[in-house]
């Protein structure tokens, strides 16, 4: 009877479908401030830390980093404001014809480039 009781009932709760399994495990260490932002969204929530990470992980949006290309072209960026502020200061100085040449040229340069950056940034990451 014993065999035959072993051989029927299998025990436990049933198998998961393919994909519902939790095989995998991550380790990940956070500092105090990001160990209290994690608990004090998951005690609003009134999850467990396990259901509530894998919950997040379901929501969240991730945004690329931006290529050197991109972050080339935003140090130019920085240098033509750069540049007009020296203008500026340039035009109380000497006068403003002389500064106006340079204006529009750096004025051309800059909207170029603010085009460039932004046909490379997708909308998404610019809001």
């Amino acid at each position: 009877m014993t065999k035959q009781r072993e051989v029927n009932h299998l025990g436990g709760r049933p198998k998961l479908p393919p994909g519902e399994k939790k095989e995998y495990t991550y380790k990940t260490t956070v500092n105090t401030l990001e160990h209290t932002l994690i608990e004090a969204k998951r005690k609003l929530t009134g999850m467990e830390p396990a259901e509530f990470t894998r919950e997040a992980l379901k929501n969240i949006t991730i945004v690329p980093r931006l290529d050197k290309e991109v972050l080339t072209q935003l140090r130019s960026l920085t240098g033509m404001g750069n540049n007009i502020n020296q203008l500026a200061h340039e035009a109380h100085l000497c006068g403003y014809e002389i500064a106006a040449e340079r204006d529009a040229q750096l004025s051309k340069e800059i909207v170029h480039l603010v085009h460039d950056i932004r046909t490379y940034i997708p909308k998404s990451k610019r809001q």
